[in-house]
């Protein structure tokens, strides 16, 4: 059984502008929902591969887990390493960094609130990481790296040296 498919193939192909960051692909003509499927491939494909830099590891002072829950800090320590992680960063052209940090309050924390290295951009300087409520020293360190894609922990083993 010799089965011919005439299936419609893109004779059409544009490539649009639309910003600095945008572009709009364009083919035409596709058969009926093949546009959905080469989109999704397309779109998991790019963002497989965008490198981007994130918080990967949080050491607060007096913090042995977690659970734990630090006095005069609004935040529990579960939220405030949620919070260290929605930090937008640029590395620049680092590809791993150290940033050390000790505030004394009553202060409010934000991600721009860090001496960072000179190529480092914050893009949400604003971005509340912790709230610190009373006369107390609210410090440590945070490790940002550069990467593509998710890695697990695991594969990051080290030992951390204070």
């Amino acid at each position: 059984m010799n089965m011919h498919l005439n299936l419609l193939k893109p004779k059409d192909i544009k490539i649009e502008k639309q910003g600095e960051f945008a572009s709009r692909v364009v083919l035409e003509p596709l058969e009926r929902g093949f546009g959905y499927t080469i989109g999704t491939a397309l779109r998991r494909i790019l963002i497989s591969s965008l490198v981007g830099s994130a918080v990967t590891e949080v050491e607060i002072d007096g913090v042995e887990h977690e659970f734990t829950a630090l006095s005069g800090v609004y935040e529990d320590v579960i939220n405030i390493l949620m919070n260290f992680k929605s930090i937008r960063i640029d590395l620049g052209a680092l590809s791993e960094a150290w940033i050390s940090f000790s505030f004394q309050g009553p202060c409010v924390v934000t991600a721009g609130s860090f001496e960072y290295p000179a190529d480092v951009r914050i893009i949400n300087p604003e971005f509340v990481i912790a709230t610190i409520t009373s006369d107390r020293v609210f410090s440590g360190r945070f490790f940002v790296r550069k990467g593509t894609g998710y890695v697990p922990a695991s594969v990051y083993k080290k030992e951390l040296q204070m």
